[in-house]
């Protein structure tokens, strides 16, 4: 909300969206990344099959029981990624690899139209909170084919 009310402007060339999980709230959350997202940029969901169902976590809650059985069964990142992220008319270079989908916004620039990503990454040694999963997301992309 904070960076939409600083500016409309996008200004991410990546976002990695690994959310709540949920229609709901992962729905939204494409759409307000697609506000930040520059052309040309990539959008990364992971835990594309991901159901409540299969949560050791969460399935056994009170939350989850309540819930509807299609609505614990069904991969919701999935959903979010085949019927809203694939069909926008902005988005194409679809991949899917090791249940992680990638996406990348259209761009006119004809520099961005494929997946070789160039990176140079530097890191400590220690793999730790977000760097761990910053490279964990950068093995992925450089991976692709």
């Amino acid at each position: 909300m904070k960076l939409l009310e600083e500016s409309s402007s996008p200004r991410f060339d990546f976002c990695y969206l690994d959310g709540a999980h949920d229609w709901f709230t992962d729905g939204f959350a494409f759409f307000l990344v697609d506000r930040l997202l520059k052309p040309g940029g990539l959008i990364v969901f992971d835990d594309l099959d991901w159901t409540y169902e299969s949560s050791p976590a969460l399935k056994d809650t009170q939350q989850v029981k309540r819930m509807p059985q299609d609505e614990q069964k069904t991969p919701q990142i999935r959903k979010v990624y085949e019927l809203l992220v694939k069909p926008h008319s902005e988005y194409g270079e679809f991949v899917e690899k090791d249940g992680w989908a990638f996406a990348r916004k259209s761009s006119t620039d004809p520099n961005l139209t494929s997946y070789e990503i160039r990176k140079e990454i530097v890191y400590r040694r220690e793999r730790v909170g977000l760097g761990a999963a910053i490279l964990k997301i950068a093995s992925k992309i450089t991976s692709l084919k």
